[in-house]
């Protein structure tokens, strides 16, 4: 009876040093989390920027798509349909080409600003002509209704 009680009274100590470590072991590992969210490389903050952008203009393509369709009955609307179209695509290839986060977080940090410098500049570009083109067809889609 005594040694089963030591037992216990040993396993009892031993859990409670392990929780007491484990739990501050993670206090430390949240708060190294937390200086790595405040303290982003520019790179990533270059990289956040431009998915900003991406974030905004990504729900509106199945808009652009619906206006497409709704201009196929509309007389003399076939540069506009191509005006979405030519949108559509440029988001898609956008896409289609950025390189995984990972890949530009590897990177020479010269290198990755660069890249990212363009591909900001390339969806700032396929922002504005979607936001274009689909004001386009909402006059047209207007003017016909």
């Amino acid at each position: 009876m005594k040694l089963l009680f030591q037992y216990l009274f040993f396993t009892a100590i031993s859990l409670m040093a392990f929780a007491c470590d484990t739990s501050t072991n993670n206090a430390t590992d949240t708060s190294d989390e937390a200086a790595t969210v405040m303290t982003k490389s520019p790179v990533e903050q270059k990289w956040d920027e431009m998915m900003v952008i991406h974030d905004e203009i990504m729900p509106v393509t199945s808009k652009l798509v619906k206006q497409q369709k709704q201009l196929t009955d509309v007389p003399n609307a076939e540069p506009t349909i191509q005006m979405l179209a030519d949108a559509e695509e440029a988001m898609w290839d956008w896409m289609n080409n950025l390189k995984q986060k990972g890949a530009v977080l590897e990177m020479e940090e010269a290198a990755a600003m660069e890249y990212l410098d363009q591909e900001l500049a390339t969806i700032e570009n396929v922002r504005d002509q979607m936001t274009n083109s689909m004001a386009a067809a909402a006059d047209l889609l207007e003017e016909a209704n």
